[in-house]
């Protein structure tokens, strides 16, 4: 089973006046889109099998998906694992150039691997885009949810804005995402990642984080 990861859903966002910032956004997605056309991806497979979970018609096609993430998540691991045996990077490009080589040979890709490409694209266009984890909680028991977990780029922040606290980040901030294939006003972009991962608030809360610094031995989200 391949889960092709293109988002098809038409959404509407309000860009207002930062046109100028989401056709550059665009074409830099666009870009990196033509370095990595297609890639397999676990965790768009666990995003899937999040949203038919629950429903008792769909156990055949719950169980083909958790077999094809098991198997995606190994290819995963193996990409990762050979980052690490590459030693130390003396550049953030570096690294990204040794990720953008091993996920052409190997065509797996998570959001982390797919959006650190494409902050290097803004960063080689002297635009200050920022990785940002999403992670959600069980309410309950504090645990994480299984399968949502984000890593995206953020970007037109207000000067004074905080990357834990999205409510800083100003009207303006634009999120985009090789990985989901969107830009958005960071309003909107989130207000799309609890549809798309199915986040239930009542049940769970979210929590942000700065991954600008990427620990390879921690794993890349």
């Amino acid at each position: 089973m391949q889960i092709q990861e293109v988002n098809h859903k038409k959404y509407n966002v309000n860009f207002g006046n930062i046109k100028r910032e989401k056709i550059l956004a665009e074409k830099l997605l666009h870009k990196c889109k033509k370095m990595i056309p297609y890639t397999k991806s676990n965790s768009f497979v666990n995003a899937k099998i999040n949203k038919y979970y629950n429903n008792d018609k769909y156990i055949t096609l719950i169980e083909k998906l958790c077999d094809t993430s098991r198997r995606y998540s190994r290819k995963i691991t193996e990409s990762r694992e050979k980052l690490c045996q590459n030693g130390k990077f003396t550049s953030f490009s570096a690294l990204v150039k040794s990720i953008l080589k091993i996920v052409k040979q190997n065509g797996y890709a998570n959001c982390g691997e797919k959006n650190y490409i494409l902050q290097n694209e803004f960063l080689k266009n002297k635009i200050n885009a920022h990785a940002v984890k999403l992670q959600s909680y069980m309410r309950e028991n504090g645990k994480k949810a299984f399968g949502k977990d984000h890593t995206f780029i953020v970007f037109n922040l207000k000067p004074d804005a905080d990357l834990s606290l999205p409510s800083t980040w100003g009207s303006k901030a634009i999120v985009a995402d090789a990985w989901c294939n969107i830009v958005m006003t960071a309003k909107d972009a989130i207000r799309y990642y609890k549809e798309f991962f199915g986040i239930n608030t009542k049940k769970e809360f979210q929590l942000y984080e700065c991954v600008d610094q990427i620990k390879i031995k921690d794993g890349i989200s």
